[in-house]
């Protein structure tokens, strides 16, 4: 397999480019636009974006995202690698074992917000119930209460599926392999290491997807779908960083492997 194969499998003990780079928060913003190619890139990653109700287009997307986590990972210095259509069958299936694992992590992010959500409804219903009993409108009372659940389950949703994502969608891209996902221990190490890295970066590009959207609803909304696009390969250099800081931290090391169809 060639050198240049961003699917090839890498050795524990290859060197990667020097450590210590750290985050770099603001290279999420305009990373879109750092190849010489990034117009084609984008243009064939916002296909990819209109076939997403096709399921088969987020596939794609998400192969080639493994694409560029890999090739920034072991070089954050050089641009991302071009989209391949060549390369599409190997996108294909590296991307569907990653939405395999964030389905699976969305029902277990889903069933903990309709658990939380239920607690709230309780809550709410006690409180009823005790001012019935004593002959008082309970009404304002149990709306606030059953208000800030709602509030509150989204909120945590939030923050509780990016935590729970990013290290799923990172340990399945680097291996192909959908078993990852449910190695829990290496998940909440690498959320421990990267916590605070993890929160600012979402942040920031949540900022970037926001700034990207508006720029794309400006052109009457058709921008929307490259804007997305630009975005998601922005997540992929923010998901390549990330694994840099925990290795950076004492992390340990996922063995880059090379498309696989085990689970």
């Amino acid at each position: 397999m060639s050198n240049n194969d961003p699917f090839r499998s890498y050795a524990p003990s290859e060197p990667m480019a020097p450590m210590g780079q750290g985050m770099q928060y603001g290279r999420l913003v305009g990373f879109a636009f750092e190849s010489p190619n990034w117009m084609t890139n984008v243009l064939y990653s916002t296909a990819c974006v209109l076939l997403g109700s096709l399921v088969v287009g987020h596939l794609v997307l998400y192969g080639y995202q493994a694409q560029i986590l890999m090739r920034s990972i072991t070089d954050p210095r050089a641009t991302y690698p071009d989209f391949d259509t060549n390369k599409i069958g190997e996108y294909l299936i590296r991307g569907l074992w990653i939405w395999l694992g964030m389905l699976i992590s969305s029902f277990l992010v889903g069933a903990i917000a309709v658990g939380v959500i239920l607690v709230f409804f309780v809550i709410g219903g006690l409180i009823i119930a005790a001012a019935s009993a004593g002959g008082e409108e309970p009404g304002a009372l149990a709306a606030v209460v059953i208000g800030l659940g709602y509030f509150a389950t989204l909120a945590f949703v939030s923050v509780f599926s990016l935590f729970c994502f990013a290290p799923v969608f990172i340990k399945i891209a680097l291996t192909g392999n959908l078993s990852e996902m449910f190695d829990f221990q290496w998940h909440l190490d690498f959320i421990r290491r990267t916590f605070g890295s993890l929160l600012l970066g979402s942040i920031v590009l949540m900022l970037v997807s926001f700034l990207f959207s508006f720029a794309g609803a400006l052109l009457c909304f058709v921008g929307i779908f490259p804007a997305i696009a630009c975005v998601m390969l922005s997540q992929a250099q923010l998901f390549s960083q990330l694994y840099r800081v925990y290795l950076e931290r004492g992390g340990q090391p996922v063995n880059i492997q090379e498309l696989s169809p085990n689970f």
